[in-house]
């Protein structure tokens, strides 16, 4: 009867630690899903973070050109009324200075 009951024991642990098994076996498969997906996911965020830096870079870019056009617009309209100034009209009469 001892016998008996201790292989009862025996068989009821060894279902437990079988169910025990197969708990940490999913867990692991979990943790393991979710580690791919935090390096997924990094990769994503550097790869947004490498974006970003290339946005401002080309930002500061076009307003450095754009104050280089504002310049050169600038310089043209200046150059453009000094032409017209000193532009003589044919038959016009000379002016005076």
């Amino acid at each position: 009867m001892a016998l008996k009951t201790a292989q009862g024991q025996s068989v009821e642990e060894s279902a437990h630690l079988r169910w025990e098994l197969e708990q940490l076996s999913e867990a692991s498969s979990c943790f393991l899903k979710l580690d791919q997906e935090k390096q997924s996911l990094q990769g994503t965020i550097q790869g947004l973070r490498d974006a970003s830096l290339a946005l401002q870079e080309s930002s500061f870019q076009h307003r450095e050109l754009e104050m280089e056009n504002q310049q050169l617009r600038k310089q043209v309209t200046v150059g453009a009324v000094q032409n017209i100034r000193a532009y003589r009209w044919p038959g016009a009469a000379p002016r005076c200075r």
